[in-house]
């Protein structure tokens, strides 16, 4: 926090909990940790909160839950990261060629196809 306010960006992180903190040690951090949280606590801070869920959080769950990830098993710890990687990169071009194209899912192409076959 201290070096966004040093750049001065304003921060919206969402952080947890931590109950009571000691300031002593570093008395420089206490404001931008605290300018923080009212952000968050605010109406901008909110509905970014909403949009991050919206955006990021649903497509990670999507992944880890539809898509298998969570019960992924390989050796070591960079192999998985690598197969989130990929498998991340293929459902963002997943919506990037649906956006053009129009239809919803993949499975939706399917009966598009046959119609243009039956019509010629």
């Amino acid at each position: 926090m201290v070096d966004l306010d040093a750049v001065g960006i304003r921060s919206y992180i969402a952080e947890p909990d931590r109950g009571r903190r000691d300031w002593s040690e570093a008395p420089e951090a206490q404001a931008p940790v605290y300018g923080n949280r009212r952000r968050i606590r605010g109406r901008r801070g909110r509905r970014l909160m909403r949009q991050r869920g919206e955006r990021i959080e649903r497509s990670f769950a999507h992944l880890y839950d539809t898509g298998g990830m969570r019960r992924t098993h390989l050796r070591g710890h960079t192999n998985i990261l690598k197969r989130l990687l990929i498998h991340a990169g293929g459902f963002n071009l997943g919506l990037v060629m649906r956006h053009p194209i129009g239809i919803g899912t993949p499975r939706g192409l399917q009966g598009r196809v046959a119609a243009v076959i039956v019509t010629l």
